[in-house]
């Protein structure tokens, strides 16, 4: 016959516990819903201004994986390269779609427009973006060496980003004011510095997207399901499938004469979806930048922050 364990023997470890489970909040903790700073309620209460169960608070603002993330020197810095970055390279492509909307005007609707000063502020932003890409270099002390290389390297792609477009917009297309009302007219050399801006970007993309994908995931957004965990690899296949109508540019020489028209307006409609797509992921970048920014500049709140382990 098993020994019963006496009654008193139970209610102490049962109230031990409870006690456990119902521990007060010690750090600052603001409500979810209305901003109510929960800090010396307990667990199991719930939000005396709107209601809202502590454990809803804690499930959305805790991070279990704050204490975890390396601190980074200069947060204030980070996020203002963050949000450079990404808001310059937007304001950058809308700057070349004044332009290219300005030329498409001028050569099939015969409306003269001048789109200055957009091309040299297209250039400025594309600068500032490169800049703010600085960032990503090395955005804490903790980074290892060989993670620094390639945002080194996709900082660097933006020189020859530049440098094409300036030729594109200063050189080529002042010379053959006609690209978009002759389809047959597209001159090699501009279908060239296109295929290297093309090259700029993916390489862009690619090689400061890993430290990029590191910040992010200082977010519990991320983490979540709330931050897109791919712009970045699509804006590379945007500018991929611009690509693959420049090279189509190549072959138009070689068309004849009836399948010449059919080539150009599946270039055309190959870079016109492309340049888009490339347009739509950087705003999503840029937006995303944005939801993080907090996190970047202060530590998201971790279970140590609102329970002192020490506390008896």
């Amino acid at each position: 016959m098993s020994e019963q364990i006496p009654a008193s023997q139970v209610e102490p470890s049962a109230e031990t516990d409870s006690a456990a489970v119902a521990r007060e909040l010690t750090g600052d903790l603001p409500c979810a819903r209305c901003g109510y700073n929960q800090r010396g309620l307990s667990i199991l209460g719930a939000c005396p201004e709107c209601g809202l169960p502590v454990k809803a608070t804690i499930l959305a603002l805790v991070d279990p994986h704050a204490d975890e993330l390396k601190q980074i020197t200069h947060p204030r810095l980070v996020q203002a390269g963050l949000l450079l970055w990404t808001a310059s390279a937007f304001a950058a492509c809308a700057a070349i779609w004044v332009v290219r909307g300005a030329q498409i005007a001028s050569d099939v609707l015969a409306v003269p427009l001048d789109p200055a000063p957009a091309p040299a502020l297209s250039l400025v932003f594309m600068a500032l973006s490169g800049l703010g890409a600085i960032v990503l270099i090395r955005p804490h002390r903790d980074l290892r060496p060989r993670h620094s290389v390639p945002p080194l390297l996709g900082v660097l792609c933006y020189l020859p980003l530049i440098v094409a477009s300036w030729l594109i917009l200063y050189h080529v297309d002042p010379a053959h004011p006609s690209v978009y009302g002759n389809p047959t007219s597209v001159p090699p050399e501009r279908t060239a510095l296109r295929l290297l801006t093309g090259l700029s970007i993916i390489g862009a993309s690619l090689l400061l997207r890993p430290n990029a994908v590191r910040l992010a995931q200082r977010s519990v957004l991320m983490r979540t399901g709330r931050v897109d965990r791919q712009p970045m690899s699509a804006l590379a296949a945007a500018a991929g499938v611009a690509m693959a109508g420049d090279l189509i540019h190549f072959f138009m020489p070689y068309a004849s004469t009836g399948l010449s028209d059919l080539i150009y307006i599946l270039a055309a409609a190959l870079i016109a979806v492309g340049s888009f797509l490339l347009t739509v992921g950087i705003f999503s970048l840029t937006m995303d930048a944005w939801r993080i920014r907090r996190l970047i500049a202060a530590p998201g709140i971790g279970l140590t922050d609102i329970f002192d382990e020490h506390r008896p």
